[in-house]
């Protein structure tokens, strides 16, 4: 499988990100995806948002938050694949080669929040060794990645 590329998420990748939403799956995991979300992430200082390719074509979209006083812990905010890539190891891809981008983030591991709906992530987290370190109050699973 080619390596992926990660490049930082602007405008000019919503329209054809945001069409991904027509898939029911994906809607109802990370959904609905709207102008809201866009003006966030091209404004957030404290976190990256990746537009993640795999040769010239738009596979991944991934956010994280890198640490900052009281979050010493970096996470991913969101993480979606393409729907005609599902279940073909770009995600498991995905968070492999971003350990490359940020290695100092390795030592502390990664969190990822995952709502108690959303049981695509749910089963995505678990196959690729990440578990389940604390249940919130609502039913949120907060995941660690394996060190």
């Amino acid at each position: 499988m080619a390596t992926l590329r990660f490049t930082p998420f602007t405008p000019a990748h919503y329209p054809e990100y945001k069409s991904w939403f027509a898939d029911e799956r994906l809607n109802a995991a990370l959904g609905p995806m709207d102008e809201e979300w866009l003006q966030y992430v091209c404004t957030d200082t404290q976190g990256r948002e990746y537009a993640v390719y795999r040769q010239e074509e738009l596979v991944g979209v991934i956010g994280i938050q890198l640490p900052v006083a009281g979050h010493p812990v970096p996470y991913i905010t969101n993480l979606a694949v393409h729907p005609r890539y599902h279940r073909q190891g770009i995600g498991a891809l995905l968070l492999r080669e971003l350990h490359q981008i940020h290695p100092l983030a390795v030592q502390n591991g990664w969190i990822a929040f995952v709502l108690p709906t959303n049981q695509i992530a749910r089963r995505f987290f678990h196959a690729n060794g990440w578990r389940v370190i604390e249940v919130s109050e609502d039913g949120t699973f907060r995941y660690a990645s394996p060190t």
